[in-house]
């Protein structure tokens, strides 16, 4: 239940506002609802609070992709991927949203390439 989850987050944010967990998840939460530009704001206050953890990063570049921002998502992508190389989510993003010839070569490593005359 997505608007329980809701309440749960905003509640523990009210609790401790300097977990930045709680901001994520409560992103998480609010772009499944709808409210992505909430989202954004959660996820920028939780990279603020941590910006070395890079979920916060590839959760807001998720956000930003949903609203057609992508020079600001493939940033985010790219600061995720950079902190940890193995963020699922941000390299999904990557190679769904960024086309190969603006990939750099690490990139292009981190996505897999489909057999020719294959979608």
């Amino acid at each position: 239940d997505h608007k329980g989850a809701l309440s749960d987050y905003s509640r523990a944010v009210e609790l401790d506002p300097s977990e930045s967990s709680y901001r994520s998840k409560r992103g998480d939460t609010l772009i499944e609802l709808g409210a992505v530009k909430k989202a954004i704001a959660d996820y920028t206050v939780a990279i603020a609070l941590a910006p070395k953890i890079p979920r916060n990063h590839s959760g807001r570049a998720a956000a930003y992709e949903r609203i057609g921002a992508h020079t600001k998502a493939l940033a985010d992508v790219r600061e995720a991927l950079r902190l940890f190389p193995g963020d699922w989510q941000a390299r999904d993003l990557l190679c769904k949203f960024v086309p190969s010839a603006q990939r750099t070569a690490d990139e292009q490593r981190t996505c897999p390439t489909v057999p020719s005359g294959h979608p």
